[in-house]
């Protein structure tokens, strides 16, 4: 159960969520299973600490969750939608809860970057606005693994996400931000990173700013850094520069490493802030 956290802590992570900023994040929820109702609590509790404006959910599972966070998170007092487009081939979905202050017009998939594969997922995708802030949103879960041959399956579905990105530039939207469950160690896996990034258009910030830090727990400790966060050409006055970070959100929920990972999740949540007015 999620126990009392000071006040002080939660003021850590809605600090930075200020009036003019959007708050974009991603949170694994761990739902290589189906999610227990315990968990999923704790989970709720978890996104109205972290306050997100828009936050992208790897390992949805059940698809229908996005609709019971979505309602969940209204009912304390600030009204949020789900987009959750389904994949039938997926054992566990991405989905993404937003603000009703953000403008979301559409959703769809990455199509074939599951590799028409029983269990993989295709990249998920939301067009919104917020401010004057708009920008497609790339949310991942790519296949998990070490070793070549898992690397080589990521690199065919990052061939495919990355001409859909490019793509997304060639119609004219400069912003495109690709957050999520990369399973993706940096430098272990460079080459699943300078692939996605051959045509040196993506700027990993979970890369230069979280170097040595870890996003996955595992066995009662922070490990890999598996999760990820990237977009393109987003200038200094939207991109809030160093505020892209892991949040402990074990420690806003007042549990151990070992508790989080049982009654949560094995993942924890990375955010950044964006500017919502040019200057």
């Amino acid at each position: 159960m999620v126990r009392f956290v000071a006040p002080i802590l939660i003021a850590l992570i809605s600090s930075s969520a200020l009036a003019d900023t959007a708050r974009i994040a991603t949170w694994n929820l761990g739902g290589f299973n189906a999610i227990p109702a315990d968990n999923l609590d704790n989970i709720i509790e978890g996104l109205r600490r972290l306050d997100a404006d828009i936050v992208v959910l790897p390992e949805l599972n059940p698809l229908s969750h996005a609709q019971t966070i979505a309602q969940e998170l209204s009912a304390g007092g600030e009204c949020h939608k789900p987009a959750a487009p389904d994949q039938p081939l997926a054992r566990q979905e991405i989905g993404f809860v937003y603000k009703c202050t953000s403008d979301v017009t559409s959703s769809e998939l990455v199509i074939g970057s599951d590799l028409d594969k029983q269990g993989y997922r295709n990249g998920a995708v939301v067009h919104a606005k917020i401010g004057q802030f708009d920008f497609v949103l790339i949310g991942l879960h790519l296949k998990a693994g070490r070793g070549v041959a898992n690397r080589d399956l990521r690199n065919e579905q990052l061939k495919i996400i990355r001409a859909y990105v490019q793509g997304v530039l060639m119609g004219g939207e400069k912003d495109v931000l690709v957050i999520g469950d990369y399973n993706m160690i940096p430098g272990e896996d460079d080459e699943n990173f300078d692939l996605l990034n051959s045509e040196g258009t993506l700027r990993f910030v979970s890369s230069e700013d979280l170097a040595g830090q870890g996003s996955h727990v595992s066995n009662g400790q922070v490990r890999n850094m598996l999760d990820g966060y990237a977009f393109t050409n987003v200038d200094g006055a939207e991109y809030q520069e160093g505020t892209v970070e892991i949040v402990q959100m074990h420690q806003l929920l007042g549990l151990t490493l070992s508790e989080y990972a049982a009654d949560v999740t094995d993942h924890l949540p990375l955010v950044a802030d964006f500017r919502l007015r040019t200057v």
